[in-house]
C-alpha cells in the first residue's frame, strides 16, 4: 500500500503540474524527509556552509550534491582534490566564483535539509548543478522524489537560477545503468523535462563507448568518483552549457532518449474530455496495483493496457509519456 500511495502521489502531482518545480507536490518518504546532521563533523561541515554563504553571495555558480561534487575541490577532505585543477581553472575565478556545496556520504534527505537550512541563503547563483543519490538506500522511485525535492527546494530560494541535473557517472560494470541513483535519474528526468529552467544533462554519454560500457576505467577509478582526467572530461562537456546559461541563452534542450513506449493513450474526438482520461487512467493504475495483474480497459477510441511485467509507476499528461520500472508493484 506504501509503494501505491507514492505512486499516486507522483502521479497526481504530475497531472497537476505547472511548469516549475516550485510548485511539485512532493511525496513524504524516507527520502523526502529533512534529516539534520547526526555528527559533529557533518554539524560543523553544515555551519562552515552557512558562514562561506554570507561571503558567496556573488557566486554565479554552486555546485550540490555529495561525495562527487565535493571531490571537485575537496577543501574538507585530505587527499581527495581529484577535480582540483579542473575546479580552479574553470569555475574558482571571478566571475563565476563558484560555490561547492557537496557533501560526502549525503543522502537526499540530509542534502534537503541543509537546503532548508542555511546554505542557499541569500544566495544569487545564475546556475545549480545538481547530482546526489547515489548513497540512497531507498527505492529508485522515493530517491528521485528525494532528487526532485532538492530541485524544488533550489527553485523557490535561487528562483533566478537554472538547474543542471545530472546522474552519477558510469562504472566498469557492463549493467551500471541498473543502479537504483541511475534509475532514479531516469525517473526524475521525466518532471524535470516539463520545468525550461532545468536541462537534463546526460553526462554519462562522454564517459561510455559505444556499447555504453566505460571507455576508459581512469576515468572513474573506483567506479564512483571521477579522477582528475574524469573532472576534465565532465567540464568541458559540460562548459557549452554553462556558457549558454551564463549569457542568458538557452541552451538546446537535451534529447534524452525517452523509455521504450510500452503504453500508448490514444487520442481522439471520441474521447469524452481530458477529466475522464485522467479519471480514467488513474483508475487503471490503482485495478493494476490492487490485483497485480495486467489491466486492461478498452474505451471508445484505445486501449490501455498496463502489464504486469511492465508496471507504471508515474505519469506526465502534458507530454503523454510514461516511466516504467520493473517490480514495483
Amino acid at each position: 500500500m506504501k509503494k501505491l500511495s507514492l505512486l499516486l502521489f507522483l502521479t497526481f502531482s504530475n497531472l497537476i503540474f505547472a511548469g516549475s518545480l516550485a510548485d511539485l507536490i512532493i511525496p513524504v518518504n524516507d527520502a523526502t524527509i529533512p534529516k539534520a546532521p547526526s555528527s559533529a563533523w557533518a554539524t560543523n561541515r553544515h555551519n562552515s556552509f552557512v558562514a562561506e554563504a554570507a561571503a558567496k553571495t556573488n557566486s554565479q555558480i554552486i555546485f550540490v550534491g555529495a561525495s562527487v561534487i565535493d571531490h571537485w575541490d575537496g577543501k574538507f577532505i585530505n587527499g581527495c582534490q581529484r577535480g582540483y585543477n579542473v575546479w580552479t581553472n574553470y569555475y574558482s575565478p571571478q566571475p563565476r566564483n563558484a560555490f561547492n556545496l557537496g557533501q560526502s556520504g549525503n543522502k537526499t534527505a540530509d542534502c534537503l535539509w541543509r537546503m532548508q537550512n542555511g546554505e542557499i541563503d541569500g544566495l544569487n547563483p545564475k546556475i545549480a548543478i545538481v547530482c546526489i543519490g547515489y548513497n540512497n538506500t531507498t527505492t529508485p522511485l522515493e530517491t528521485s522524489s528525494g532528487q526532485l525535492a532538492i530541485m524544488k527546494e533550489i527553485r523557490i530560494r535561487c528562483p533566478q537560477a537554472k538547474i543542471i541535473f545530472m546522474p552519477y557517472l558510469p562504472s566498469s560494470s557492463t549493467t551500471w545503468y541498473n543502479r537504483n541513483s541511475y534509475k532514479a535519474y531516469k525517473i526524475a528526468c521525466e518532471t524535470t523535462k516539463i520545468d525550461n529552467m532545468v536541462y537534463n544533462f546526460e553526462v554519462t554519454d562522454f564517459f561510455t563507448n559505444g556499447t555504453g560500457a566505460l571507455k576508459d576505467q581512469n576515468l572513474v577509478p573506483d567506479n564512483v568518483h571521477p579522477s582528475e582526467s574524469g573532472y576534465a572530461l565532465w567540464a568541458t562537456n559540460m562548459e557549452h552549457i554553462i556558457v549558454s546559461m551564463l549569457s542568458d541563452v538557452p541552451p538546446t534542450k537535451d534529447a534524452d532518449n525517452p523509455p521504450p513506449v510500452l503504453m500508448q493513450i490514444s487520442e481522439s474526438n471520441d474521447f469524452a474530455g481530458e477529466k475522464i482520461k485522467k479519471f480514467i487512467f488513474l483508475l487503471t493504475i490503482v485495478m493494476a496495483a490492487s490485483i497485480n495483474m495486467a489491466a486492461t480497459i478498452t474505451l471508445t477510441s484505445g486501449d490501455i493496457n498496463i502489464n504486469k511485467d511492465l508496471t507504471i509507476i508515474g505519469f506526465s499528461w502534458h507530454h503523454v509519456h510514461t516511466i516504467w520500472y520493473d517490480g514495483i508493484l
